[in-house]
């Protein structure tokens, strides 16, 4: 492929920096084009990478921990209205919790054996 490059200055500057490196003028435009490439396949990736945390996980995570906080907050009403005891209610909201999590983030320590 042939590339032409109407650029005076780069012209004379890229065969400045050939000269100085002693090597042809082609290898540093090469160089140059496959850096250019490398960045931009970088960039798209990190773009990609930006837009599933916003728009997929991030969005996931805060739902899951609404849904555990709602949950957890029905448990303690429903036991509190039942048993007319907070503290015991309070106890069995906090367990609730930890067991949503865990269903949630798979926090289990259990063994599969």
């Amino acid at each position: 492929m042939l590339i032409e490059i109407k650029n005076k200055e780069m012209v004379k500057h890229l065969k400045k920096l050939a000269e100085e490196e002693g090597v042809e003028v082609n290898d540093i435009v090469n160089d140059l084009l496959a850096f250019s490439m490398d960045n931009a396949i970088a960039t798209l990736a990190m773009r990609r990478i930006e837009y599933a945390l916003i728009n997929e996980i991030i969005p996931s995570i805060k739902s899951a921990q609404v849904n555990i906080y709602a949950a957890r907050n029905q448990i303690t009403n429903m036991h509190a209205d039942i048993l007319e005891d907070a503290d015991r209610a309070l106890a069995i909201s906090q367990e609730a919790g930890k067991l949503g999590e865990e269903v949630v983030f798979d926090n289990s320590d259990t063994d599969d054996e």
